[in-house]
């Protein structure tokens, strides 16, 4: 394979050509859930971007990912996307999740970042607003419109870490109206 075709590669990722392995598969792993998905960005180019379009560039994004995959000698398979990508837990992390006794927004912070996931890709997988996310870790609970949306919220980010929704959205929201709770005697 030449040189030219390896540069090609890493510019379909948009990366620089010395980007490491892990970088490669950040950024195809982000721009397969952008052109997949129906997040706010994507509805913007509609008309630059329609299905047909957006499934060569899927193609082109496989491609070039498999090639440098090949290249820099990565045996691992990565996860095929699905409409919302998951991420597979690895079994130190599940250890780690079956020593936590409640979820908080702390905790679902910390979680994301050792799963090495960024705000930016999540909010495009699980279309929710990067604000909503981070006022979610950092519970911010004076922003919420109404409840529901609040735990809708947090099962799709519960759900985009793997993690029991049900149990994450329970423990959450227990903290939510126990925050409510006190606000409302402060009146």
């Amino acid at each position: 394979m030449s040189t030219e075709d390896t540069r090609r590669y890493y510019e379909v990722l948009e990366l620089p050509p010395d980007a490491p392995f892990a970088e490669v598969r950040k950024k195809y792993l982000y721009l397969n859930a952008f052109y997949m998905g129906d997040s706010m960005e994507l509805a913007a180019l509609n008309g630059d971007a329609p299905y047909h379009r957006r499934q060569g560039i899927l193609a082109e994004l496989q491609d070039a990912y498999d090639r440098l995959k090949d290249i820099l000698g990565r045996e691992e398979p990565v996860q095929q996307p699905l409409q919302s990508p998951d991420v597979t837990v690895r079994e130190s992390m599940r250890d780690y999740l079956d020593g936590i006794a409640a979820f908080s927004g702390p905790i679902l912070k910390e979680i994301r970042e050792k799963m090495g996931i960024d705000l930016g890709s999540m909010a495009i997988a699980t279309k929710v607003q990067k604000r909503y996310l981070e006022e979610i870790e950092a519970e911010q609970f004076t922003w919420i419109p109404a409840e529901v949306y609040l735990r809708g919220y947090v099962i799709e980010y519960a759900r985009h870490l793997s993690l029991d929704h049900q149990k994450v959205a329970e423990d959450y929201m227990k903290r939510y109206r126990k925050f409510r709770s006190s606000s409302e005697e402060k009146k």
